[in-house]
């Protein structure tokens, strides 16, 4: 892609050169008459056809250079589709399972951390007499 889209480019000043032969050869046609002889102006153009010719044959190149790009862009996209396909399959199958997980792991830890706390998680605290109590016995054992 990268390589057709670099020749499409370096093509560009060539037609642009061809575009500019033609309009420079049409200026050098046009014949002006101001009148002073017969008393009535005129503007004709010599080489009607070569003009014409000059000009198709810049259309022809342009239309051809962009047509050959398009070509490729349409080349291109057909290739990577079957990639896009296969990690869209990739996405769908591993990374959504994962983030499933850890989606699921998140919900359990909030719901554990905004739920009340059990009575058993009471019966592992102890009360202020219990320590109290805990402290005599080191105290006396020392």
């Amino acid at each position: 892609m990268k390589k057709a889209g670099q020749e499409w480019y370096s093509n560009k000043p060539q037609i642009r050169g061809e575009y500019k032969h033609a309009m420079d050869y049409e200026m050098k046609n046009w014949k002006f008459d101001d009148g002073k002889k017969t008393g009535t102006g005129s503007i004709h153009l010599d080489n009607k056809q070569q003009v014409v010719d000059n000009y198709v044959h810049a259309y022809n190149d342009d239309q051809e250079n962009n047509a050959e790009f398009r070509e490729s862009i349409v080349k291109y996209r057909s290739q990577v589709k079957e990639a896009k396909a296969d990690l869209k399959n990739d996405v769908d199958m591993e990374w959504r399972h994962d983030a499933e997980e850890v989606r699921e792991s998140y919900r359990k830890t909030i719901q554990d951390i905004s739920s009340p706390p059990s009575q058993g998680a009471h019966a592992l605290v102890a009360s202020p007499a219990e320590q109290a109590k805990k402290a005599q016995v080191k105290a006396d054992l020392k």
